[in-house]
């Protein structure tokens, strides 16, 4: 049930919790509600600044009429068998060389 002040109520942080398979007392459920909710809170705050003097700052370098990207190229890379090991070590479910996973999708 939400508060008047919540942003976020527990039954959300729940469902949540719950998707992602994590396993949460109802008073670490309380504890993440209410940091959850001051931070968001803060968010707000923010929101009602006007920021319509401040000058725009992003990810990009301007040098002599150049855009500059300061990310690194996105290019996938092999896995090497010693993170292939890693990760298959480290799965609880396999089946031959596959990972087994729940399935999340309700079927109609």
């Amino acid at each position: 049930m939400k508060k008047k002040q919540d942003i976020i109520s527990l039954e959300e942080i729940g469902h949540v919790a719950d998707l992602a398979r994590l396993e949460m007392t109802t008073a670490e459920l309380e504890k993440l509600a209410e940091d959850l909710n001051g931070i968001l809170a803060h968010f707000q705050d923010i929101a009602t600044l006007d920021t319509a003097q401040i000058e725009k700052v992003d990810h990009y370098s301007f040098q002599e009429e150049a855009i500059i990207n300061h990310f690194r190229p996105d290019k996938p890379q092999p896995a090497t068998k010693e993170v292939k090991k890693l990760i298959k070590d480290n799965f609880p479910q396999q089946e031959d060389d596959y990972l087994v996973v729940q399935s999340i999708l309700k079927k109609k």
